[in-house]
Order: C-alpha cells, then sequence, then structure tokens
C-alpha cells in the first residue's frame, strides 16, 4: 500500500508538471504604443504676413525680394516715387514685350507697384537665370533697391512688401520744412527792403505837425489827432481811438484823403476791438507819387465796424 500510494503520487506530480508545459501562456494585455510627435502643418496662405521694410534715410542697403512664379508681388511706398524706377529685366505695363523676365506695373494713384515674372522659367531661362534689380527713388529722396529672384516655394515668396519712412523724412515734412527756411529768408529780405526804403525817404527829409486841439467824438467814440507827417515818399497821421461806451466798439478800416487827390493806401491799428474805457493808437498813410506835390488840406475819417456805424470825420488838417 505504501509502494502504490508513492507511484499514484509521483505520477500526479508527473501529471501536474506535464500540464503546466502544455497549457498555453495567457495573452498579455499589449503595451500602449508612444505617442507620435504631430508633423508639423504648412501655414495657409491666407495667414502670411505682409513684410514690412523701415526705411533709414541716412543708411543705404539692397534688400531680397522673392517672387513665386504666376503670383504677383505688390510693393506699398510711403509716398510717391520722384521718378520712373529702374528695373534691368522688366517691361513696363503694357509696352512692347521684348523677352525680359519680369513685368511692372505703377499704380500713382495708390502709390504702389506690383512685380511678377513676364514668362515662365523654361529650357533657355532657367529660374536662376530669373534675377533683376529694381531701384526706386521716393519723393522725399530716400531710396530702395531690390535684388529680385524667384522660389518654387509659395510660402518663401514676398507677395505684399509694405515700405515705411520716418515722418520727418517724407516729402511733405520736408517740403514744410523747406517752406519754414524760406519764410525765414524771406522775412529777413522783406525786412532788408523795408528798411532801404525808410532810409530812401529819408533822403529827403521828414516834417512832422503835432496837434494840440481838443478831441472829437459821435455817441462816445473819441478821436485824437496825433501828428501829421511828411517826407519823400509817404504822408501819414496818427491819432488815438478812445471808447466810452458801454458797448465793445470795433473799428473798420480809417482813410485819409487830401485835396491834391492824394489818398491814403496803408494803415496799421494796435486793437481793432475796445472794450469800455479802453484806447488805442493807430496810423494811416498815403504815398506820394511825386515827392515834389505841395502840401495840402487833409480829411481824416475813423469808422466804426458794425455796431452803431458811428464815424468820426476830422477836416481842414493842414500843416
Amino acid at each position: 500500500m505504501n509502494a502504490l500510494a508513492a507511484s499514484l503520487t509521483a505520477f500526479m506530480m508527473l501529471a501536474g508538471a506535464a500540464g503546466k508545459k502544455m497549457m498555453p501562456p495567457s495573452p498579455s494585455a499589449p503595451k500602449p504604443a508612444p505617442a507620435e510627435l504631430a508633423a508639423p502643418q504648412p501655414q495657409p496662405r491666407d495667414t502670411l504676413a505682409i513684410r514690412t521694410i523701415q526705411l533709414d534715410p541716412l543708411k543705404k542697403a539692397v534688400h531680397k525680394l522673392r517672387l513665386v512664379p504666376g503670383v504677383a508681388t505688390t510693393i506699398q511706398l510711403p509716398e510717391p516715387w520722384k521718378e520712373t524706377p529702374i528695373c534691368g529685366e522688366c517691361v513696363f505695363a503694357d509696352a512692347e514685350y521684348k523677352g525680359q523676365l519680369f513685368r511692372l506695373d505703377l499704380v500713382e494713384s495708390t502709390q504702389t507697384m506690383t512685380l511678377k515674372n513676364a514668362r515662365l522659367p523654361g529650357g533657355d531661362a532657367p529660374p536662376e537665370a530669373f534675377i533683376t534689380n529694381l531701384d526706386i527713388t521716393l519723393a522725399g529722396g530716400a531710396t530702395v533697391t531690390f535684388f529680385v529672384e524667384l522660389t518654387p516655394f509659395p510660402e518663401q515668396a514676398d507677395t505684399r512688401v509694405e515700405i515705411t519712412l520716418p515722418e520727418d523724412a517724407k516729402a511733405t515734412k520736408r517740403q514744410t520744412a523747406f517752406d519754414r527756411e524760406m519764410a525765414q529768408v524771406f522775412e529777413v529780405k522783406l525786412a532788408e527792403k523795408a528798411n532801404e526804403a525808410i532810409m530812401k525817404a529819408a533822403l529827403h527829409g521828414t516834417k512832422c505837425k503835432d496837434f494840440s486841439g481838443g478831441p472829437r467824438r459821435s455817441e462816445q467814440m473819441v478821436v485824437r489827432l496825433g501828428q501829421l507827417c511828411k517826407n519823400g515818399r509817404l504822408l501819414w497821421i496818427t491819432f488815438e481811438v478812445e471808447n466810452r461806451d458801454r458797448e465793445d466798439l470795433v473799428l473798420s478800416t480809417p482813410s485819409l484823403s487830401g485835396a491834391n487827390g492824394v489818398t491814403s493806401t496803408s494803415h496799421f491799428i494796435e486793437r481793432e476791438s475796445l472794450l469800455f474805457n479802453e484806447r488805442t493808437r493807430a496810423i494811416v498813410a498815403a504815398e506820394l507819387v511825386d515827392p515834389s506835390i505841395p502840401p495840402s488840406t487833409y480829411t481824416l475819417e475813423v469808422v466804426e465796424d458794425g455796431g452803431k456805424s458811428r464815424t468820426v470825420s476830422i477836416g481842414d488838417i493842414t500843416f
């Protein structure tokens, strides 16, 4: 019995071991695949950035301009061009085509120009032969130069280029500065001519007569004479105006006339608008065509502009 039991035990152990070897391995769960990096997507054409070039009028530079065959490149300028741009291998707009590689169209109304290939690359003109220069001079004097070439990659092409300038470099600003400079020169020249005229008139001597009589008035507008003077060029009279009215007084152009036909040609009033009790000084003059015109009797008229339309007339003014 003991031998039989031992044999059964040994058989069961061998059967168990064999069973384990014969059983197929249980399928294991698949390992997760490593995450793959997403491939970069090409940038959509409608989101390509506009290329901007800031010009420095004090520096010269050559900018590379890439064109893709069949697509026009627009160049936006900050101001008009001073003269027709120079393009070595360009046919301009609808001019006669003579085998040029590029076509350039100018639009003055929008200060833009478009550049594109005039023909497609081929056996007699490979892509690398499509090169040229484009030189532009702006109205303010700044210049921009492009080296133009073709590219087969649309994402590398310059479809729109905007040129910018500092404000003080633009033609309008430069012209304004020029106008100010010329205005200053004119003022200096005008002052020189005025002084020259005064000195010429002084050669003939100046005679003046003071007036010490009472004032003349019209409804609270009071006029007092100062001096009547004459030299070889001008006859003039100075006077003072006072407003004694509660209402404001606004003066119009005064006049001086003489029995000899002399009439005033210019005047100056320090203040044309007077409040209550305010005063102003003024002068009115007549140019003497002939310095030998003898003295005469003159009349001064001081007129209010609007308001009560008052007028003060002082006659029988003589030397």
